[in-house]
């Protein structure tokens, strides 16, 4: 039985959201048990969500003076749970570097900027993600390219499919759990107008619920949680939460949106040097 506190089953934990970079529930179980297995340990015992969250809790006392952190995070549509590895001193710009093309990366940005500047719902048409693609001055990027891009992109979580009708197949294309956390600080930078907090988790969201008097905003899965309990809203205390299709709020002026592409993958002390007058 290995003690409390940090020991070999940390250390394969952490090397492994290491290598993965972001896990769902479902895999990070699996990692534990793999773990626990490996050490012949109580499997039943090391794989519960209790004690998920209390060896991240003690990874992360043990890692934070190296600037990088497990952290959870439920996918805004569909609520489920995810675990991921951040490095605070890499910016997102240094990560998609090494991983991505230069029209990819350019893509990428299109279609972030359509996301959060041009439709109501926060989603783009896949037609749309298309016609983006065909903008891109790059002789080796065909539509093709670019499909098959996007649909990476979705599997990574930097994407996910916005669906038209929960009962349809047609979907459209919004910024994913991976973006709004590894971008986060750009986008509370940039997209300040835009994005928002969840009353009850007090994480950033895009996507959720509000309610129809006060305008609290709530993430899906916590709302779903929440109302198990109180039938009240959260934040005036009146009526029941309404699941809303889109957020209205501020949009950026047309005249200011052509520098937020350039804008977004850079990183955060290079904004806070311009908003100094540097």
């Amino acid at each position: 039985m290995e003690k409390k506190g940090y020991g070999v089953l940390h250390k394969i934990v952490l090397q492994g959201m290491k290598s993965g970079g972001l896990l769902d529930f479902h895999r990070v179980k699996t990692l534990f048990w793999r773990a626990s297995n490996a050490l012949s340990l109580d499997e039943e015992q090391w794989t519960s969500m209790l004690a998920i969250e209390r060896v991240f809790k003690e990874i992360n006392e043990k890692i934070k003076l190296y600037d990088v952190a497990i952290m959870s995070a439920s996918c805004e549509l569909t609520g489920e749970k995810f675990f991921m590895f951040l490095d605070m001193m890499e910016t997102p710009a240094m990560r998609m570097e090494t991983l991505f093309s230069k029209a990819e990366l350019e893509l990428f940005r299109k279609i972030m900027t359509a996301v959060l500047r041009k439709y109501e719902h926060f989603a783009v048409p896949v037609m749309d993600c298309k016609d983006m693609a065909r903008e891109i001055n790059a002789r080796d990027f065909s539509i093709e390219m670019a499909e098959a891009f996007v649909q990476k992109m979705i599997g990574l979580h930097y994407f996910a499919k916005y669906y038209l009708d929960p009962k349809g197949p047609e979907y459209e294309i919004t910024i994913g759990i991976r973006t709004i956390r590894e971008f986060e600080p750009i986008l509370r930078e940039v997209y300040d107008d835009v994005m928002t907090n969840c009353h009850l988790c007090k994480m950033t969201m895009l996507h959720g619920h509000q309610c129809p008097k006060c305008s609290v905003f709530v993430h899906k899965a916590c709302h779903e949680k929440y109302i198990k309990t109180w039938k009240t809203c959260p934040g005036c205390k009146t009526g029941m939460v309404k699941r809303v299709a889109k957020q209205m709020r501020l949009k950026t002026q047309h005249h200011q949106v052509h520098r937020i592409p350039r804008l977004l993958l850079r990183c955060q002390s290079c904004i806070q040097y311009q908003k100094n007058g540097g």
